[in-house]
């Protein structure tokens, strides 16, 4: 299981839950080059404190640690 984010252009997908944000982001492929590091944020409430800041080399490893993280701490 893993979760499902909108892909908001290239390289950037993102999904709002109440008050939780998560984002999965490269920041090479949206401005179109290659790259395989993938950014994952969760973000809390009005003032966006982060919960989560981390790198990943494949996307599918950002979505994964993302749906853990889901699960066992909110």
């Amino acid at each position: 299981m893993t979760i499902s984010l909108n892909r908001i252009y290239e390289g950037y997908y993102t999904k709002k839950a109440g008050n939780i944000e998560v984002t999965v982001s490269n920041p090479k492929v949206s401005l179109g080059s290659g790259s395989n590091a993938w950014q994952l944020t969760i973000t809390k409430g009005e003032q966006e404190q982060e919960l989560v800041n981390e790198w990943f080399d494949k996307k599918k490893d950002a979505y994964q640690f993302a749906t853990n993280y889901i699960i066992n701490n909110l």
